[in-house]
């Protein structure tokens, strides 16, 4: 599927909005320890980049003795990333999941989209089905209507379910398919963790184990140089951008949010890109999902799947993950932590 071009346009800019910031930029990675006086001597040098990918910006935090050195991991992290984006990016007719969901199929799939497939297959089974990436045709036709000024009706989005359903791909190792003619997937929901998560591997496979990479709100974090804990600030999904409902600490690991904030079709956010498989309609009881997890990818896909799934079975399904925690607001602005999830 070859997306208008003004969705990939208006994704990006809304995502500029950026869900999870470092409270203090670079200084958040820093700290008050040996690593900041060792920046302030002049020992080490912090380095920081932010560019445009996979439909959001991308910034890469370090500190390195020697910025070239530092350049140079951070060119070939961004090469990783282009090499992902022409894998899972929808908004590309030319990427392995443009192909796809052009074709209806597509033989000797690349191993990355074969892994992310398989993540995707298993949250799909813990959501009972909330978390799908085959909503697209539902999200597709759901901007063509509003960019032409009108609400699509029930009654069309209801004709669209039968496309949907993530059992209804075929997933092997020589071929994924769709067993029904108009399907399509997008991955916006799980694969942008992913690229987060592989960004953080390539930093460390190039000599900087201590980075933080954070996409559009994906944060994903190795340790710290100097042994204390990241601090994130939660984007308030009803103020300004760089506005926080929550801060929260992460010594390592990742934090996802998905938000009904990031593409809104209406002014009062009750349609947005989070649509429900079982009724394409956007869920009504939550503005925002974060989730801390060991990967994003994995954060990634639970934020989406508990904003479809609510409060009560979105927190049950949380207290049954070992490792996993997660903040929610509600669409009244109420906070709700699991029972670890760090303040």
């Amino acid at each position: 599927m070859v997306s208008s071009p003004h969705f990939s346009e208006r994704r990006l800019l809304r995502r500029d909005f950026i869900k999870i910031v470092a409270v203090s930029g670079l200084a958040a990675g820093l700290g008050t320890g040996l690593t900041r006086r060792l920046v302030a001597a002049g020992e080490l040098t912090p380095v920081e980049e932010t560019r445009g990918a996979i439909g959001t910006y991308i910034r890469l935090v370090l500190v390195s003795p020697d910025r070239p050195a530092a350049e140079a991991a951070i060119q070939a992290t961004f090469d990783r990333i282009a090499q992902l984006d022409l894998v899972l990016s929808h908004y590309r007719a030319d990427s392995a999941l443009g192909r796809l969901n052009a074709a209806g199929q597509l033989s000797q799939p690349p191993a990355e989209l074969l892994e992310v497939l398989a993540l995707a297959q298993q949250v799909h089974v813990w959501t009972g089905g909330a978390f799908d990436p085959t909503v697209e045709p539902l999200e597709r036709f759901i901007l063509l209507q509003t960019q032409q000024g009108r609400l699509p009706a029930a009654a069309d989005l209801k004709a669209l379910l039968p496309r949907v359903g993530l059992e209804q791909v075929v997933v092997t190792a020589e071929q994924v398919a769709f067993k029904r003619p108009g399907m399509a997937m997008t991955l916006d929901g799980i694969g942008k963790g992913y690229i987060v998560d592989a960004a953080l591997a390539t930093l460390g496979q190039h000599g900087f184990p201590q980075a933080m990479v954070d996409a559009g709100g994906d944060v994903s974090t190795s340790k710290r140089a100097d042994g204390l804990d990241w601090r994130l600030g939660i984007q308030d999904p009803r103020r300004t951008a760089g506005a926080t409902i929550a801060v929260t600490k992460l010594a390592r690991g990742a934090l996802a949010t998905s938000g009904d904030y990031l593409h809104a079709f209406t002014a009062d956010y009750g349609l947005n890109h989070i649509l429900d498989p079982r009724s394409g309609l956007s869920p009504l009881e939550l503005s925002s999902v974060s989730v801390m997890a060991p990967r994003a990818s994995l954060a990634d896909a639970l934020a989406t799947g508990v904003m479809v799934l609510g409060r009560t079975a979105g927190l049950a399904l949380i207290g049954r993950l070992p490792g996993i925690e997660a903040l929610l607001v509600t669409k009244r602005d109420e906070v709700v932590r699991s029972a670890g999830f760090p303040s």
